[in-house]
């Protein structure tokens, strides 16, 4: 995928030099823009990040904040999925969200990488304990 944009803008170049250079370099322009969206968006939407407990991880959905704790056994009946957080973060911003372990195994830093703001996430199988925190930035 990588070689296939370095190609297009190469092509760039070589189409400087055209008569209607400026027409055909903003559709290629553009052309490479589409291509990196869909290399962005090969990634996918969900990553799954390992918690210190080896047998759960947490789900993340990079675009909206949204997590799931998920927990695998070798039993399936002891296997499941629940929600973490449910609420949309990126209150229609484009955003791109990150986990972030920290020195406690059932707490982590949750990163929106397009404007920084932050949640303090702590997971537990006991529903008592499970709740995400905005992290306020201090005046």
């Amino acid at each position: 995928m990588l070689k296939r944009v370095l190609m297009l803008f190469l092509s760039v170049g070589l189409w400087a030099c055209a008569p209607d250079a400026q027409e055909k370099t903003a559709s290629l322009m553009s052309s490479v823009e589409s291509k990196v969206s869909e290399l962005s968006d090969s990634e996918g939407i969900y990553r799954l990040y390992p918690t210190k407990n080896i047998y759960t991880f947490l789900k993340l959905n990079t675009r909206t904040g949204q997590i799931h704790q998920v927990q695998w056994f070798r039993e399936s009946e002891k296997e499941f999925s629940m929600p973490l957080n449910m609420k949309d973060l990126s209150s229609g911003r484009h955003s791109k969200f990150e986990l972030y372990p920290t020195q406690n195994i059932y707490t982590f830093l949750l990163l929106d990488k397009s404007d920084g703001r932050m949640w303090h996430v702590q997971w537990s199988t006991d529903a008592e304990y499970r709740w995400i925190s905005q992290i306020k930035e201090a005046e």
